[in-house]
């Protein structure tokens, strides 16, 4: 049989066409096969790790050292304003800045707007550091709103169970056994509504039920709750408004208090007595278990803390908590204790 030009071109076009296909097998199966995972989770636990590097570089992105970050924020604004909701070391910063400005300024000055008006008439030159108590969220939101860009705004942080610790204690000895034992502010708006079954010398011993009754009233300080301050409306100004703002740990007062003085006050840097003149000694109180028994009321305090505030259900009325946690662990990550507020997802 013979066979015509074209069915022999079919041919070997068929015929090179299965030589090429037996080539590409050959290289395919003399190929390696890929090495098997060490460990299989490696590769899931590699995409976490990155994950968890990314947010830490951010996290660590918005912390602010003592020595360079904020040294720089604050050589870049021209006025200071400092807020602390009660018990975080709000006496302390507020003598601070009165000493450094040498003004006499209302210790709740940044709470009313009047107070801040009387300012620009009070003296020629007005105070660049100003410092006050916050004790309502409208306060706090009015001064995010009413800022300038050259305005930084420093938000000091205690977290709420020290913080509610501490004002326990100082509205028992301070606002009550103090009052009682020397007699130097009875009747004053000083005096918490303190009963107290027995007074010995600088000891005051009050009942157990009557300390739960001024804690669930939130008495004077107690009620200066930081859920009370940080709701939802404050962080929808926070995020619509862009406040040049720090979060600071309450701790560090004097470094801050240092760095202000580096720029404000030279004669002030390193020293402390105006911090230390805040600080008052306290009476000692004891709660009063039952008729025959008492403990300290730090003690106390101690053992009753994990659930005095659920019980007495301190802070039901609070509000986007999910987001004050989320930048209080942020804050704490952050090795000098402050948090800039510019850039945080609110």
């Amino acid at each position: 049989m013979s066979l015509d030009g074209g069915q022999i071109s079919s041919i070997v076009n068929s015929i090179a066409l299965l030589c090429l296909l037996v080539v590409l097998m050959r290289d395919y199966i003399s190929q390696p096969a890929p090495a098997a995972p060490a460990n299989p989770g490696t590769t899931h636990m590699n995409l976490v790790t990155a994950g968890n590097d990314d947010i830490e570089s951010k996290q660590n992105d918005r912390c602010l050292s003592i020595d360079s970050g904020l040294p720089e924020l604050i050589d870049a604004t021209n006025q200071v304003l400092i807020m602390t909701p009660p018990k975080a070391a709000g006496s302390s910063v507020k003598q601070f800045a009165r000493d450094c400005t040498r003004g006499d300024f209302k210790k709740y000055v940044l709470q009313y707007p009047d107070m801040i008006e009387d300012l620009l008439t009070h003296s020629y030159e007005t105070p660049k550091v100003l410092a006050s108590h916050i004790l309502e969220p409208n306060h706090l939101i009015h001064l995010v709103k009413t800022t300038t860009r050259d305005t930084l705004t420093i938000y000091v942080h205690r977290p709420e169970t020290s913080r509610l610790h501490s004002a326990i204690k100082y509205v028992l000895s301070i606002r009550g056994c103090r009052c009682v034992a020397s007699n130097e502010c009875m009747g004053s708006r000083r005096q918490s509504p303190v009963t107290f079954e027995k007074v010995d010398g600088f000891d005051c011993y009050v009942k157990e039920d009557h300390v739960l009754e001024l804690t669930k009233l939130k008495i004077n300080e107690i009620g200066g709750t930081v859920e009370k301050l940080l709701t939802c409306k404050t962080y929808d100004a926070l995020d619509e408004y862009a406040p040049t703002m720090v979060f600071m740990d309450y701790r560090k007062i004097t470094e801050v208090s240092d760095v202000l003085a580096g720029k404000y006050c030279p004669e002030l840097v390193g020293n402390e007595s105006q911090l230390n003149l805040a600080e008052e000694k306290e009476h000692r109180v004891f709660v009063m278990t039952n008729a025959t028994h008492s403990v300290p009321v730090e003690e106390w305090l101690e053992t009753k803390s994990s659930l005095l505030e659920l019980a007495l259900g301190l802070n039901h009325k609070a509000s986007c908590m999910a987001k004050t946690r989320k930048w209080e662990d942020m804050l704490n990550s952050c090795e000098d204790g402050f948090l800039n507020v510019k850039g945080l997802d609110f």
